[in-house]
């Protein structure tokens, strides 16, 4: 029951910030003790230490100060696949923009919970892509994929992919999959909608205008600058 709490309200939080509130005691002491969401609710995030061992500041610092969060289904691309990639993976979907109280509870779960997550065992499985997000910084950007099963997280920046073996928290990862995969929708190409320039730095207010109106209609407000990198094998398992 809590696993569906936790589905339903992670979906409802990327598009409207008010949700999360309603279920977030569930949410929390689904991943801790009854109480343990109250102590949270008081506590400033802190990020496990292990990954500042691992993962370059530049990477760390885009995931923690990210000022927009963009969501995509994504899956192993078929041999002589051409259709649109990040990091190497294949775009099924755009899953939507990860808004300020999921952004809080993603960070939670996946980079502030040390026991969510074992830095000292190797899981021997091949990962199972299906959630990326890309946390943006200005112009730079962290891309932090989510595999169920084969339960881990891959941070991709700058040609390197560092892999954590998240099987000590299975049914979080696989709720957090579950509630994005719930908000797919059809993915469009910034550049075939000529939506390359990013909004707000077009020549003339109409162009300004123009550009801002099409983001809207097909994403919501996102910038649409959208690249993808080339594909890093590494880790303790093999990205597909």
């Amino acid at each position: 029951m809590l696993k569906k709490i936790f589905t339903l309200a992670l979906v409802g939080s990327i598009f409207c910030g008010g949700a999360w509130a309603q279920t977030s005691s569930g949410v929390r002491s689904f991943q801790q003790g009854q109480d343990a969401w109250r102590r949270q609710g008081t506590q400033e995030f802190a990020l496990v230490s292990d990954y500042s061992r691992q993962l370059t500041s530049a990477a760390l610092n885009n995931i923690l100060n990210a000022e927009m969060i963009f969501c995509y289904n994504v899956g192993s691309a078929p041999r002589n696949y051409n259709g649109y990639t990040l990091d190497g993976f294949a775009i099924n979907g755009f899953c939507g923009i990860v808004q300020q109280e999921l952004k809080n509870v993603l960070l939670q779960q996946l980079f502030g919970t040390a026991e969510n997550v074992d830095f000292n065992t190797s899981e021997q499985c091949t990962i199972n892509p299906r959630i990326m997000l890309r946390f943006i910084r200005g112009v730079d950007s962290t891309d932090v994929l989510l595999s169920a099963p084969c339960y881990s997280m891959a941070v991709f920046y700058a040609g390197k992919a560092d892999i954590f073996n998240f099987s000590p928290s299975a049914q979080i990862v696989d709720a957090i999959v579950s509630g994005l995969d719930d908000a797919q929708m059809n993915f469009s190409s910034p550049a075939a909608l000529k939506q390359v320039v990013p909004v707000g730095f077009s020549s003339s207010a109409n162009a300004r205008a123009t550009s801002s109106t099409q983001a809207r209609d097909v994403f919501g407000n996102a910038p649409t600058n959208q690249t993808g990198g080339g594909r890093t094998q590494g880790g303790w398992n093999n990205l597909r």
